[in-house]
């Protein structure tokens, strides 16, 4: 799995969480507050997050 980071907010930072399954490649966003993990969205990886993946 691989995983990058991006701003939405000053007090919150997001991470795009990149997977397979099933052969198909799936991106999550997700953030972290302490204790718990927040799972924003899951949608299927766009071709620049592919690549991000695959390299």
């Amino acid at each position: 799995m691989t995983s990058f980071e991006f701003d939405v907010a000053k007090s919150e930072s997001n991470r795009i969480k990149i997977g397979r399954i099933q052969q198909k490649h799936w991106s999550a966003v997700v953030t972290y507050r302490t204790p718990n993990i927040r799972l924003i969205s899951v949608r299927r990886s766009r071709k620049e997050e592919i690549a991000i993946y695959e390299s």
